[in-house]
């Protein structure tokens, strides 16, 4: 009812990019074929379309199994890539590759250099406020979360501009994770009186990215929402 549709990542660091051809394959390939097959006996017989793919999560992150440095991910977004797009049905597909944390644009520059010619979207995970000063007082955290919305709309006309001039054809960005997050290790009897999320602040922040990203003229393609 809402039209939201699905987005699924596949395993770019301990999986393979065969194991995500047949993972797109159980769910896009008709019924007769060999995933099909066993996506009809899981019951669910009608292929379920599903459009958008992430290479891979953080990898990045020591927090995430098989993470590696900016050079090997871009060897394994070609590689994830060019399997994906060997399969005729498979072309047209919404890949995404993984885009860098905030705080290192190092990573971005490594895919618009090396993969310019095959990227089409990068991915942000945005968890605002995990990195806000630690004596900041919760009416600062508020100011600070509605400005980031705002501000937000700047970064994305210069990231579109970056993209254009590393001569990606048809640049976008997803933005695959958004909350309002002050980290794990806030104690529990300051993080209940932070703006944090699924409070109205966090409401209003999410409300000040989507209009941001409606000025973006379809630079932002796709946002996912997070929640604790």
């Amino acid at each position: 009812l809402s039209g939201a549709e699905p987005l699924i990542g596949v395993n770019a660091g301990e999986g393979s990019a065969a194991e995500a051809v047949a993972w797109i394959a159980y769910c896009n390939a008709p019924a007769a074929s060999r995933e099909g097959r066993l996506r009809a006996q899981d019951g669910h017989p009608v292929p379920y379309g599903v459009k958008h793919w992430e290479i891979g999560n953080e990898l990045y992150g020591k927090w995430q199994r098989g993470n590696c440095s900016k050079e090997e991910y871009v060897v394994r977004f070609r590689a994830f890539y060019e399997a994906i797009n060997a399969v005729s049905e498979n072309r047209g597909l919404h890949l995404i590759a993984n885009g860098g944390p905030h705080n290192d644009p190092s990573w971005n520059e490594e895919l618009l250099k090396t993969d310019n010619d095959i990227l089409g979207s990068l991915s942000r995970h945005w968890l605002n406020g995990a990195n806000y000063p630690p004596l900041f007082s919760p009416a600062q955290s508020f100011d600070r979360i509605m400005a980031d919305a705002w501000i937000f709309e700047r970064e994305l006309s210069e990231l579109k501009k970056t993209m254009q001039s590393a001569g990606v054809r048809e640049p976008h960005l997803s933005i695959t994770e958004l909350m309002v997050y002050l980290g794990e290790d806030v104690p529990k009897e300051i993080s209940a009186i932070y703006p944090m999320a699924h409070y109205f602040s966090e409401v209003l922040f999410f409300s000040g990215v989507l209009h941001s990203a409606i000025r973006s003229d379809g630079f932002v393609d796709l946002i996912t929402k997070s929640g604790a």
